[in-house]
């Protein structure tokens, strides 16, 4: 984000937050659990050709406490410090894993493991959400240390660069816009777990490549989110991923300029904790 993880969707990976809503509210319940469904069409792999579809209930969960949360302004997270404007805290990412018998440009080489990534972040509020004004704007800024999992073997994947200009516009009572915009830079290593082709796999149509550090990919997120009282919440969503300019444009596995996602979902928020904390403006 890159992504950053929509907790609700959390299989997605993409820059993205949770689903939001009542932010009118005078206050909110500190902690949310719900449940729901969701659908996606992506790319097997950032900058791949192929697509899928997914189709998965998923559990999801808002936290908006004082050391950690998880709510409108990002994914799960540790909170260092915190301010009207400013937070300092701990990032997560997350790639999904693939199956290289499934992609074609990759058929013969290894398998894709999922990647999780770690590392300090800083949030600045550029123009703070308040009950006076539907818009609100900020920067979300992640460092973070990469590694790959088979669930038996960790690798590391080097580390990722990844700021995120994103902003919500409440345009009713229950509907809000979500709008991102980030680039992604990466050292070697983690270009290198997508885009290189050792010798042992090159063929006729897939030459040998090893990656360079540099732009990873640039994107466009544009979320709708529509409330349904306090316990639905409904998800259509697109993102635009473009790798014209990306470090490792010319290996053979980065076949697309640029790829377009989509998501759509709902959740059933079935609880809330009793427990409130401030809503409009709380940091």
């Amino acid at each position: 984000m890159k992504l950053l993880i929509l907790t609700t969707i959390f299989f997605i990976p993409l820059k993205l937050y949770p689903q939001s809503y009542r932010l009118l509210d005078k206050e909110l319940p500190v902690l949310e659990i719900g449940a729901g469904v969701g659908w996606a069409h992506l790319p097997y792999y950032p900058g791949g050709s192929e697509m899928r579809d997914f189709i998965i209930p998923f559990p999801s969960f808002v936290y908006r406490g004082k050391k950690i949360r998880a709510d409108e302004d990002g994914g799960l997270r540790g909170r260092f410090f915190s301010s009207e404007r400013f937070e300092i805290n701990t990032s997560f990412g997350f790639n999904l894993p693939g199956s290289s018998e499934d992609i074609a440009a990759r058929r013969g080489m290894e398998d894709l493991d999922p990647i999780i990534e770690v590392g300090p972040g800083i949030i600045y509020h550029i123009i703070p959400r308040s009950k006076a004004k539907s818009f609100s704007l900020s920067l979300n800024i992640g460092l973070r240390a990469a590694v790959s999992s088979d669930f038996q073997h960790t690798q590391q994947r080097g580390a990722v660069f990844s700021p995120l200009l994103f902003s919500w516009y409440q345009i009713t009572d229950h509907l809000t816009l979500f709008n991102g915009l980030s680039g992604t830079w990466a050292s070697q290593q983690f270009h290198a777990f997508f885009y290189d082709v050792e010798e042992k796999y090159s063929t006729s149509n897939r030459a040998q490549y090893k990656s360079e550090s540099g732009l990873f990919s640039s994107s466009f997120s544009n979320f709708f989110i529509y409330n349904l009282k306090s316990q639905w919440s409904f998800v259509l969503g697109f993102v635009f991923e473009n790798f014209k300019d990306a470090a490792n444009r010319n290996s053979p596995l980065l076949e697309r300029e640029n790829t377009f996602s989509t998501i759509v979902g709902f959740n059933y928020w079935f609880y809330q904790s009793e427990e409130k904390t401030k809503g409009i403006g709380a940091i």
